[in-house]
């Protein structure tokens, strides 16, 4: 096993997660407005009967999607946190806290 393999195994900190759960949620709720969007542009324009809209509660496809989309974008949010390290910090912590 190599040094950069070891480096990726390390569980990354708290704080990466949970930004990456959120980064996750809101880019998905985003992309999901998008993708809702761009299908009731398209139904309008060429009268298509697709039943993908903004109505959660009345529509099942819709919270489907926007479950999947959800989903799909924390998991990738949380892999990217996995596959990244950490930064390395600028000074050395020897210097940054020194002793007293």
């Amino acid at each position: 096993m190599t040094e950069e393999e070891g480096q990726r195994s390390e569980r990354p900190g708290l704080t990466r997660v949970l930004a990456a759960i959120l980064l996750g949620f809101f880019g998905g709720f985003f992309l999901f407005l998008i993708v809702a969007l761009v299908i009731g542009a398209v139904n309008n324009a060429l009268g298509m009967q697709i039943p993908i809209d903004l109505l959660l509660a009345e529509n099942i496809y819709s919270l489907v999607m926007l479950v999947l989309i959800e989903v799909l974008c924390i998991g990738g949010a949380l892999w990217l946190v996995w596959r990244t390290p950490p930064t390395e910090p600028e000074f050395p912590t020897e210097l940054a806290n020194p002793p007293t």
